[in-house]
């Protein structure tokens, strides 16, 4: 995101879409979990959460 895109974008709307990753982070780990070990699970949300900080 350039500078410009972070200053049109409000301070509250930025907390409620951290918020919203989270919480469907969790609900699509909880669903991987019949599919993948816990560990793997584990593994992809740091994975994704790397990929989102380097974007």
């Amino acid at each position: 995101m350039t500078t410009a895109v972070r200053e049109r974008v409000p301070a509250p709307a930025l907390f409620v879409l951290g918020g919203l990753s989270m919480y469907v982070g969790a609900a699509l780990a909880v669903g991987l979990f019949d599919v993948l070990s816990p560990t793997a699970v584990a593994l992809l949300r740091l994975l994704g959460a790397a990929a989102v900080l380097l974007a």
